[in-house]
């Protein structure tokens, strides 16, 4: 969902596509809704990565007998916090998959609804009673190895050929093969299990095998040239999205800036010239534009982090150092603005503290910060007063009105503070001097929820290396945006 700083908002729905027939639900024709469709409120599963684990038979049928002809195609499509995916039919793909033997085992125990979620998030609604039910949930998985497509491949329309290929959206970049096995019972019993993989053990009371495919025994041979048979279900896929053969490297509307001084203190005040800079921070879909077109390095993928996050797509990129920010900026031909263009768009000519005024706390709708909706995850943070927003970490760009700059730039104040070109000066009584390696960063974000924090004047400094969650950015170009006169 994006808000624009009039006050008009529009809602992007997800509609279910009636008559799908591979999709990873409840039953072989159903689809994996999950639950109520609040990104604030679902786990962080992966949109790159899909587990197969105790989805419908037919799904992994028709991926292993698509593969066998070539790379691919899916429709993958996010539902709540679940997903569905799809195998499309009359549509090839150029390119091959090449088979990677390596052994492995896994095996993991879920005891809540969020973790089975962010798990098997294809199969999580057909599985969420009987996890009710019992207790607890154990999934044992034995991998032979993975069909891989060439690693740094790029996927657009102008490489699909057939009738079918308008459906999809998506190609299987690795398909990981092997064996599974899911088991009820009580989490005391399960926690216990030694090998559920190879038959329940008698004595095990109260546990009963709920999905299996494969065999233990044939998953134990080894295989030069392909999966062992019986040990060569899909586990798993990696999903490479398909781009339009057009599609424009950036789209973030720009908002043109004329020449004035800044009124930032620490610039004290500065003139900067007519200049144009992003409405919105970089979103994690972007950001993935330039990974796929191997001009980005990809960020870092950790806990936080919104690089394949399901449902993240809209949010921003964070995770990313310095170099990054800046890399992607000369990719789509701009450039990362200096700390007084940010804070000339960000605090407008009149420098308020906060981009609705100098109250605190924050009035409803000014934005993401540290709050209520933070307080489980994140309990030792400084909340916002009586503030709530509904995200535990970060919103989808462009999500609150209230939180607008003068200059109608969007998140200048929460969601995630963002990269500058200017190196970062240490203040003195004397004289300030330069830190080594470290970069202004402006505004605050998700995790911060005091006035000082907020404060648009602020200003932090972080080395060039840093990979932060509640560090992203925005670019911006000198004059004026010239597609916006095309």
């Amino acid at each position: 969902m994006a808000v624009r700083c009039l006050g008009l908002v529009i809602v992007a729905t997800l509609v279910t596509l009636p008559g799908c027939k591979l999709l990873g639900g409840a039953s072989g024709t159903g689809t994996s809704s999950g639950a109520k469709a609040n990104s604030g409120s679902c786990p962080e599963a992966s949109g790159e990565r899909a587990s197969l684990v105790a989805v419908p038979f037919m799904l992994r049928t028709a991926i292993q007998e698509s593969a066998k002809s070539g790379l691919v195609p899916v429709r993958f499509n996010k539902a709540g916090c679940g997903a569905e995916l799809e195998v499309v039919q009359n549509c090839q793909v150029q390119g091959r998959y090449v088979w990677r033997g390596k052994q492995s085992a896994r095996a993991v125990v879920m005891r809540t609804l969020p973790q089975l979620q962010s798990r098997l998030t294809l199969s999580a609604s057909a599985l969420q009673e009987r996890l009710k039910a019992s207790g607890a949930l154990r999934v044992e998985e034995q991998v032979a190895g993975a069909f891989k497509a060439a690693k740094g491949s790029h996927y657009d329309r102008s490489r699909l050929r057939g009738t079918g290929c308008s459906r999809a959206t998506h190609v299987l970049s690795a398909i990981e093969v092997g064996g599974y096995s899911v088991i009820s019972g009580p989490a005391a019993t399960l926690d216990g299990l030694q090998d559920g993989f190879a038959g329940l053990p008698k004595s095990a009371k109260g546990l009963s095998e709920v999905s299996r495919a494969g065999d233990a025994k044939s998953c134990h041979r080894s295989s030069r040239g392909a999966a062992p048979r019986g040990c060569d279900q899909p586990l798993a896929v990696r999903l490479a999205r398909i781009q339009a053969a057009d599609e424009t490297r950036d789209e973030t509307p720009m908002v043109l800036i004329s020449a004035g001084p800044s009124k930032d203190p620490p610039q004290a005040q500065a003139q900067v010239a007519e200049f144009s800079i992003d409405r919105h921070e970089v979103t994690t879909e972007q950001y993935a534009r330039c990974v796929q077109d191997r001009k980005c390095a990809p960020a870092h993928d950790g806990p936080g982090c919104n690089r394949g996050k399901l449902g993240r797509e809209s949010h921003p990129i964070n995770c990313v150092r310095f170099t990054d920010a800046q890399t992607y900026c000369k990719w789509a031909g701009k450039r990362l603005p200096s700390q007084a263009e940010w804070a000339r768009a960000a605090r407008g000519t009149s420098a308020s503290s906060y981009p609705w005024g100098s109250a605190w706390p924050p009035p409803a709708g000014a934005g993401n910060f540290a709050d209520r909706s933070a307080q489980d995850a994140h309990p030792n943070w400084a909340k916002a007063p009586g503030y709530d927003d509904g995200y535990a970490t970060s919103a989808p760009v462009g999500s609150f009105s209230g939180g607008c700059s003068p200059e109608g730039l969007h998140d200048v104040a929460g969601n995630v503070a963002e990269w500058t070109s200017d190196p970062f000066v240490v203040p003195g009584r004397r004289r300030s001097r330069r830190a080594p390696g470290a970069r202004v960063v402006r505004g605050s974000s998700f995790g911060h929820g005091r006035a000082d924090q907020v404060r648009l004047g602020r200003v932090t400094g972080y080395l060039e290396a840093t990979r932060s969650q509640h560090i992203g950015f925005r670019c911006a170009l000198t004059g004026p945006d010239a597609s916006e006169t095309r």
